[in-house]
Parts: structure tokens; sequence; C-alpha cells
């Protein structure tokens, strides 16, 4: 159930503005969204300061909003669907269950925001900031993405479909066990990334720096990492087929255990890399430099 014309969401609003309570039903007749959207529209506003407010399961979908602080927010299940935000801070905000269905997020920080079990598809993130954000669950479908900081944010188990997190700083981003398709991480910044037994698919992680990555026991299928840095990766165990890794570096990888199956390693520089008990030398499907 959601509370698009609550009048105690209309008082919460006004009395964070300095205004009377009761201004909620005699100055002003329409629904909370309505309200934020006419404050959002006033050319001479500040910043609005809504930090540490309860707006849990409130509806503002397809609203314009720009230059405000949920800092610390509990905006638990609330409807950002359609939305456009500019200027918007997250940080620390309880968003568990919202929903930004083909909403627009410019400079947009959700720095420790918690957003497990949210929805994020068909959507455009320009700027944005997710430092140590928590998306562990969540389903991210059909975004793009441009200038995004994902560094140690959690996502866990988190289902990540036709992304585009090329050139993203994802350093120490926690994906394990995620479930990885048809998306984009090129040139994304990964060291130190944990993506242990994930499931990734016909996905480009091609210049990617993955130095000191912890990729073991992960399914790896039909993946391009042409030109990346996977030096001091640890892919114990992991299965790679029908991927790419021409002119990859794989320093000191550890790759004990692991298979390969229809893999490409033309060029690619191995040099102090572990294959113990692999069968990347001895599989006649793996193509190395003729």
């Amino acid at each position: 159930m959601y509370y698009e014309s609550s009048k105690y969401l209309k008082v919460l609003i006004l009395e964070r503005l300095g205004r009377a309570a009761d201004a909620a039903t005699v100055g002003f007749e329409g629904t909370a969204h309505e309200l934020l959207q006419m404050l959002n529209d006033e050319p001479s506003r500040a910043s609005l300061d809504l930090s540490k407010i309860d707006l849990s399961m409130t509806k503002f979908s397809g609203i314009s909003l720009k230059d405000i602080d949920f800092t610390g927010a509990n905006l638990n299940g609330v409807d950002f669907s359609d939305s456009v935000l500019v200027n918007v801070c997250f940080k620390n905000a309880d968003l568990r269950g919202a929903d930004f269905k083909g909403a627009h997020l410019t400079d947009v920080a959700m720095f420790g925001a918690d957003l497990r079990d949210s929805y994020f598809k068909h959507l455009e993130l320009v700027n944005c900031g997710f430092y140590r954000a928590n998306f562990k669950g969540c389903l991210l479908s059909n975004i793009k993405t441009s200038n995004i900081d994902l560094s140690h944010a959690l996502l866990q188990r988190a289902e990540l479909n036709n992304v585009d997190f090329s050139y993203a700083v994802m350093k120490s981003a926690n994906l394990t066990s995620a479930i990885i398709t048809n998306s984009n991480f090129k040139a994304a910044k990964m060291g130190g990334a944990m993506l242990s037994r994930s499931d990734i698919k016909q996905s480009d992680f091609s210049s990617t720096d993955l130095v000191l990555a912890k990729m073991n026991d992960a399914e790896i299928e039909g993946v391009n990492f042409n030109a990346a840095d996977l030096s001091n990766v640890d892919a114990t165990y992991t299965d790679f087929k029908d991927s790419r890794f021409v002119n990859a570096i794989l320093r000191k990888t550890n790759l004990v255990w692991a298979s390969f199956l229809r893999v490409d390693m033309t060029k690619a520089d191995l040099r102090g890399a572990d294959t113990e008990n692999s069968d990347l030398y001895n599989n006649k499907s793996v193509k190395f430099q003729e």
C-alpha cells in the first residue's frame, strides 16, 4: 500500500520547511507527491533537508526532484519509478524494496544506502556514487551508466542483466554469488573485487583492471577478457568456457584446478601463473599464439 495523499506526510514535509503544520490542509490541498513537486519547482528554494524523515511506502513515481537531502531517511518501499532525480543525497538511507524502474538519476549520492531487494530496471545513472551501498539480492537490469562509483559496494547474490558498468569504479566491490549476464564491464576499475562463486555469461570485461580480484569457484562462459589485467587473481576451481584472453595479463594468477574449454589465450601473459592440476596446457580446445 502506497501513501501518496496522506496529510501526515504533508505535515512532515511542511514542518521541515518551518511552515505551520495546519498549512498542510489550509494552504495546500494536493498530495504529498504534488507538494514535493511544487517545492521542487520553486526557483528560489534552497536545498530541501528531509534527512532522517520517515517517508516509507510513499509513492513518488513520475516526479522530478532536485537538491534534496534524504540522508538517513526511512524510504523503505518508496516508489521512485519513472522519476527524474538530480543532486539528491540518499547517504545511509533505508531504501529496501524501493522501486527505481525507469528513473533517471544524475549527481545522486547513495553512500552506505541500504538498497536490499530494491528494483533497478530500465534506468540511467550519471555521476552517481554508491560507495559501500548494499545491493544484496537486488535485480539490476537494462541499466545505462556514466561515471559511477561502486567501490566497496555489496552486490552478493545480485542479478545483473544487460547492465553497462563500463569505465565504472568498482574497487573491492563484492559480487560473491552474483549472476551476471549480457553485461558490460569494459575498462572498469575492479581491483580487489570479489567474484567468488559468481555465474558470468556473455559479458565484456575487456581492458578491465581485475588485479587481486577473487574469482574462485566461478562459472564463466562466453566472456571477453581481452587486454584485461588479471594479475594475482585467485581463479582456483573456476570453469572457463568459450572465453577470450587475447593480450590479457595473468601474471602470478592462481589457476589451480581451473578448467578451460574453447578458450583463446593468444598472446596472453601467463608469467608466474600457477596452473597446477588445471587443463590449460593439455586441453586441445585452448588456443595459444601460433
